[in-house]
C-alpha cells in the first residue's frame, strides 16, 4: 500500500463510498435498477420492489473555507441531475459514449448520491455557518448496456486534465494483463493536480482491476467492507475499504423529499400538496413534523400543533416532534404545557443545544431564573456564539432584578 499524504487522507474520508464498482459492466445491484421517466422527473426504481433510490434526510453540505472550490468529476454512466437530491448539484454533463448524457441504468447516479453523502458525514462537525455544494461533473463513459470502452476513459481523463477538479471518482474498472492498461495509469498519473478513488472492483481480492491496480501517488484504490467490519469477500484487493450501499425507498419517501425540495425553494404551498400525497400513501412522522412546519411559517400555531402530535404519536421517542409540539403551546401562551414536552426532547437529545436553548426560554418566561441561565451556561459552555446567547442571557439577568 503507497503512503498517503495529509491531503490524499482527507479526500479519502471524504470520497470513499465508491464501492458499488464494475469491471466492464455494472455490478450485479446496479443491474437491478431502472429510470423511472415522467410527471415526477427522473429518478432511479428498483422494478422488483417498486422502491425508489433515495438517500433519507441528505439535505445541504457544510464545508470549510478551504475546500469552497473543489470539483468533484464522476466517470460513470452519467447522472440523472433531476433526481430531487441532486437538482443543482451537477454543473455540467458530459457524454465520451456517442449515445447522450443521460444516466439510463442508474450506476452514476447512484455514485453520485453516494459521495454526496460521504460528504455530508464527513462535513458533520464543521462549523454550521458555512454552507457550499461542491460542484459535480458527470462525465459518461459507460454505454446504457453497461459497457466500457477504455478509449472513452482516456478521452475524459484528458478533459479532466485540463480542468480545474480536484477530486475524481471512477467506480468502473477493466480486468487483464497490465500492459493492456499502462496508458490509463500514465494518463492518470500525469493529473498531478486531482486525486483520483478507483473502486477495486468485485471479483474478490485475487483479481485485479485497472485502475486501482494502478501503482501511482495521486490514486486510492477503494475496496467494499462487509457487515463484520472485514473487507468483503467479494471486494477486490484495495489501500482503504469503506462502507457502501444504495438505499431503495418507498414512493412515501420519495414524495416527501420532493416537498422539501418545494419547502427550501420557497413553495411552501406545493410543498403541502406533496407531503399530503406522501402521507396518503404511508404515514411518515418526518412529514407530519414538516407538515406542522409550514403551518408554523404561517402562524397557524394550532394547525401546526395537530401535525406535531400526529409525528409524536407515530414515533415514540420523537425528539424534534416533541420539541415542536411544545414550541406549538409556547407559542400559544401555554407554557406550563410546553415545559414537560421540551424537556422530554431534552431528555432524548441531551446535546442538542437548540432544544436546550429553546427549553430556556420557557423557563425564563416561567420565571424559574436559575433554571433558564443552568441551560444558557451549558450552552455557552459548548458553544460561546450561540446565536442570541449573550441577549438572552442578559434579559433572563434583567428581569431577575438586582441580586
Amino acid at each position: 500500500m503507497s503512503t498517503l499524504s495529509a491531503r490524499r487522507k482527507g479526500f479519502c474520508k471524504i470520497l470513499a463510498a465508491i464501492s458499488l464498482s464494475m469491471a466492464t459492466g455494472m455490478s450485479s445491484r446496479a443491474e437491478t435498477l431502472g429510470h423511472l421517466y415522467g410527471a415526477d422527473k427522473a429518478v432511479i426504481v428498483d422494478p422488483a420492489t417498486g422502491h425508489y433510490l433515495l438517500l433519507a434526510g441528505l439535505g445541504k453540505i457544510p464545508v470549510d473555507a478551504s475546500l469552497r472550490k473543489m470539483a468533484i468529476a464522476i466517470v460513470d454512466s452519467g447522472i440523472a441531475v433531476d433526481h430531487p437530491q441532486l437538482i443543482g448539484r451537477v454543473v455540467k454533463e458530459i457524454d465520451f459514449t456517442g449515445e447522450g448524457v443521460k444516466d439510463e441504468i442508474g450506476h452514476g447516479t447512484v455514485i453520485a448520491l453516494l459521495s454526496v453523502a460521504s460528504l455530508a458525514a464527513a462535513r458533520a462537525k464543521t462549523s454550521p455557518t458555512q454552507w457550499f455544494e461542491e460542484p459535480i461533473f458527470s462525465l459518461k463513459v459507460v454505454t446504457r448496456e453497461g459497457n466500457i470502452k477504455k478509449s472513452a476513459v482516456l478521452d475524459a481523463l484528458a478533459w479532466i486534465e485540463k480542468s480545474e477538479i480536484k477530486v475524481v471518482n471512477m467506480s468502473l474498472g477493466f480486468q487483464g494483463p497490465s500492459e493492456e492498461f499502462a496508458d490509463l495509469c500514465a494518463t492518470i498519473s500525469r493529473n498531478k493536480n486531482a486525486v483520483f478513488m478507483a473502486a477495486a472492483g468485485n471479483s474478490g481480492p485475487g483479481v485485479t482491476s485497472y485502475p486501482a491496480g494502478c501503482k501511482i501517488g495521486n490514486l486510492v484504490s477503494v475496496g467494499l467492507l462487509g457487515p463484520d467490519g472485514k473487507p468483503d469477500p467479494m471486494s477486490g484487493k484495495a489501500e482503504i475499504y469503506e462502507p457502501g450501499s444504495a438505499m431503495m425507498v418507498p414512493r412515501a419517501q420519495l414524495l416527501f423529499e420532493q416537498a422539501m425540495v418545494l419547502a427550501r425553494n420557497g413553495d411552501l404551498a406545493g410543498a403541502l400538496t406533496k407531503i399530503d400525497e406522501s402521507i396518503a400513501d404511508k404515514p411518515l412522522a418526518e412529514a407530519y413534523n414538516q407538515k406542522g412546519l409550514i403551518f408554523f411559517a404561517r402562524k397557524n400555531y394550532a394547525a401546526a400543533e395537530t401535525e406535531f402530535r400526529k409525528a409524536v404519536q407515530l414515533q415514540r421517542g420523537y425528539a424534534e416532534g416533541l420539541l415542536n409540539l411544545g414550541l406549538s403551546r409556547y407559542l400559544q401562551n401555554d407554557l406550563n404545557g410546553a415545559r414537560p414536552l421540551i424537556e422530554q426532547a431534552l431528555d432524548l437529545a441531551p446535546d442538542d443545544l437548540r432544544i436546550r436553548f429553546n427549553l430556556s426560554l420557557v423557563l425564563m418566561d416561567l420565571g424559574d431564573y436559575s433554571g433558564a441561565l443552568d441551560h444558557l451556561q451549558t450552552i455557552k459552555d459548548r458553544d460561546s456564539n450561540y446565536k442570541n446567547l449573550q441577549e438572552t442571557i442578559q434579559e433572563v439577568r434583567r428581569r431577575m432584578g438586582p441580586l
